[in-house]
């Protein structure tokens, strides 16, 4: 089940990215044909070939078992850090994240 889904996302990746499956054998030193069988399913990838795949997408190692560890999970387009030098300013940003239903992970310390 695993290694379908982590195929899934490495196919929806690819697509994302804009790369053909030619580009990728080609990175891979496979045929074209093997990379259509390992996203239709019809033959296994290793995991070794799956990461050489994720490798070729230039994808965070991180980000992938993020994602094969919970399937509702996002996988993030990136990182803002704000420091608030008021309370004001603290809670203000925190009020306009929650008004504003965004899908965001907020990192709270307080010094």
């Amino acid at each position: 089940m695993y290694m379908k889904k982590f195929v899934d996302f490495l196919r929806a990746t690819r697509l994302q990215s804009n790369y053909t499956q030619e580009y990728v054998a080609d990175k891979l030193d496979v045929t074209t044909s093997t990379i259509s069988r390992w996203e239709n399913g019809e033959t296994e990838i290793t995991l070794q070939q799956a990461f050489r795949y994720a490798e070729v997408l230039e994808l965070d190692l991180r980000k992938v078992f993020a994602f094969l560890a919970n399937e509702d999970s996002l996988i993030p387009i990136g990182e803002i850090h704000v420091t608030a030098y008021s309370q004001a300013a603290y809670m203000a940003i925190l009020q306009a994240a929650l008004e504003q239903q965004l899908d965001v992970t907020i990192k709270t310390s307080r010094y």
